[in-house]
């Protein structure tokens, strides 16, 4: 069996919008929402990360050295170096 990754932008129709969510063998996998700072409502990407049962959620913001999770949420906000650095 092939294991893949693929790539989606999401957005539906009451125009709630994630900016990635990715799939591991056509499944739900991680959610991420890009931002310049911490911080505004991450509405769309709890919402999303509910509905799809995706169990990694993200933030991530330009500015450096951010890393905590918000316990409501289970949304880890994250700055985009070390989250790209973690992909690698």
């Amino acid at each position: 069996m092939w294991n893949w990754v693929e790539l989606f932008y999401l957005r539906d129709l009451e125009k709630r919008e994630a900016d990635f969510l990715l799939t591991w063998q056509q499944k739900p996998w991680l959610i991420v929402e890009c931002k310049l700072k911490p911080g505004g409502s991450l509405t769309a990407l709890h919402y999303f990360a509910h509905r799809l049962a995706v169990e990694h959620r993200f933030l991530v913001v330009q500015q450096a050295g951010v890393d905590h999770v918000d316990k409501a949420t289970a949304v880890r906000t994250l700055s985009a170096d070390r989250f790209l650095t973690a992909l690698m």
